[in-house]
């Protein structure tokens, strides 16, 4: 059994041994070529890379909300406490800007809305 094995062994190590040196006279003579060079990476069109967006808590809280609801208007986040509508406006104007919420409508009327993204 040993002796089997071993001369498996052999067998395997002389056809590597013949087929290289096959693959060497096939380059030799110009009939085989190698391209070492690794292929360029290919990046998937589907997926974009995650942004990192950082929000305070309050902004996390605004977004939250809005969430939940789908949509809201300034009156519905002066519930927040302790938060003037100015600060409020200018977390929304943050969101807006990372792309995170839109902005319908005008001035009193307006309405923030999740983006589709």
């Amino acid at each position: 059994m040993k002796i089997l094995k071993t001369l498996i062994k052999i067998l395997l190590f002389a056809g590597a041994v013949y087929g290289g040196f096959k693959l060497v006279r096939k380059m030799n003579n110009g009939q085989l070529q190698l391209d070492l060079a690794p292929e360029p990476k290919k990046e998937s069109p589907k997926f974009k890379p995650a942004r990192r967006i950082d929000l305070n808590d309050r902004q996390q809280s605004i977004f939250d909300l809005i969430k939940k609801q789908k949509n809201v208007d300034i009156r519905d986040l002066n519930n927040i406490k302790g938060v003037t509508t100015r600060t409020l406006r200018r977390d929304l104007n943050k969101l807006i800007a990372e792309k995170l919420i839109r902005k319908e409508g005008k001035t009193k009327s307006a309405r923030y809305i999740l983006t589709s993204e």
